[in-house]
């Protein structure tokens, strides 16, 4: 193993395709299995298994966030008065329905890097699916496919500005 790639790194890899949180193109699954057991890959693959490595670790950066910021409604919520909770039951199912459905995504990896940029997703997010107000289920995630276009395309014309 060469260049920092260490074991651990493809088992993590080999077990994320596995549970979906990453989809890895079958060939490449192959060559990380060999490199596992110890058998020599050419060194042209190795910004191949890095740059899904680097993937892997922001994805889950992502659902880290994700959480994140779910608790921490969750944790201010808890501060309010009865009333005032109740009155963000709605806002708390639906943001956590944002969240799961975020997190069970396939994103492109531009999109994940967008999406660690932004502030606030759940938030962003609740707010862009009240102005379409439909009901929760397959339409929220289409709005939420409609909030990542947005935040991704706001990230690239950033990026363009530097």
């Amino acid at each position: 193993m060469s260049n920092n790639i260490s074991i651990q790194d493809l088992d993590k890899l080999l077990k994320a395709n596995e549970e979906g949180t990453i989809s890895l193109p079958k060939p490449e699954m192959e060559l990380i299995q060999k490199w596992k057991n110890g058998e020599t890959i050419d060194k042209r693959y190795n910004s191949i298994i890095k740059l899904d490595i680097k993937q892997l670790e922001e994805k889950n950066s992502l659902d880290e966030k994700l959480d994140n910021e779910f608790t921490t409604f969750c944790e201010n919520a808890k501060t309010k008065s009865p009333q005032e909770i109740l009155n963000s039951a709605y806002e708390i199912t639906v943001k956590e329905e944002i969240k799961d459905s975020l997190k069970s995504m396939e994103l492109y990896p531009l999109e994940v890097s967008a999406l660690l940029k932004q502030k606030d997703i759940l938030s962003e997010f609740y707010h862009d699916w009240l102005n379409v107000d439909t009901p929760l289920g397959e339409v929220l995630e289409n709005s939420i496919q409609e909030s990542i276009a947005m935040v991704t395309r706001y990230y690239k014309s950033n990026s363009k500005e530097r």
